[in-house]
């Protein structure tokens, strides 16, 4: 095997638009095992990959290696999740899910010193 890479910004974010896509199956979301649940994560984000790098970018990384990036991202992503909460704790007016997402971003800037990068 390979010598391992870096993950740039927009693998990340193929891989949080993948996991939330497979996440919000309200078909198949409760109805699978955890391997077909990655599986299936694992397809989603190598399709992505594919059409922004090709087909030599669909094979680069594994169903185990995207399992423990998401794992690796988990602990921002539910830090992100809590700004989310916070700022929708108060409903603004006019305000719609873009609306909440930008102040939760700079909430998190603000908390934690750096941007959310997953979005």
């Amino acid at each position: 095997m390979g010598h391992a890479t870096n993950w740039t910004n927009e693998e990340d974010v193929m891989l949080v638009e993948s996991w939330v896509g497979v996440s919000n199956d309200p078909i198949k979301s409760s109805q699978q095992t955890g391997e077909t649940f990655w599986e299936r994560i694992f397809a989603r984000f190598s399709s992505k990959m594919q059409k922004r790098y090709g087909d030599q970018a669909a094979s680069h990384r594994t169903v185990t290696v995207v399992q423990n990036r998401r794992s690796s991202m988990n602990h921002d992503i539910n830090k992100f999740v809590g700004c989310l909460a916070q700022v929708k704790a108060v409903p603004k007016s006019g305000y719609n899910e873009e609306d909440y997402i930008t102040d939760a971003l700079s909430t998190y800037r603000a908390d934690h010193g750096k941007p959310f990068r997953f979005l």
